[in-house]
């Protein structure tokens, strides 16, 4: 975590262009994703027992935001690669970053939306296993 807030820091202080802006987009998500995973900490330091996933509402919101956090940064990862290959390939051709935002921000939309409709609470279920909670109709 501390190698992702570094990173965080070195492209905050770059200048302002739209390459270093989806840089600190990915650390941001990058460190949600880190601090995501202290449930999962507290239930190992206790025994695998569920701590914090006792509450069927911290599970459910624990599964959904982590699976949320996983695709946006892969969505993320995609788009500055689509980015910096469209500046190679095209040179001098510009690139149009509010198309870029506004592919985001209807991917980050159908993500919300698809979540909401296909989530039903009785579907999430502790798994000491690993230890997390997990979304599955057949959990019960």
């Amino acid at each position: 975590s501390s190698g992702i807030n570094a990173e965080y820091g070195y492209f905050v202080k770059r200048k302002r262009d739209f390459a270093n802006t989806l840089y600190v987009i990915i650390c941001v998500v990058d460190i949600f994703t880190s601090v995501s995973h202290l449930p999962i900490a507290v239930s190992l330091f206790i025994g695998r027992r569920p701590g914090l996933f006792s509450s069927l509402t911290v599970c459910a919101g624990w599964t959904l935001l982590f699976r949320f956090l996983q695709k946006v940064s892969i969505f993320l990862v995609m788009l500055m690669s689509v980015y910096r290959t469209s500046l190679i390939v095209y040179p001098f051709r510009k690139v149009h970053e509010k198309s870029i935002l506004v592919s985001l921000g209807v991917f980050i939309a159908v993500l919300i939306g698809v979540d909401a409709t296909m989530a039903s609470p009785s579907h999430f279920k502790y798994l000491s296993v690993g230890p997390f909670c997990v979304d599955s109709p057949l959990a019960n």
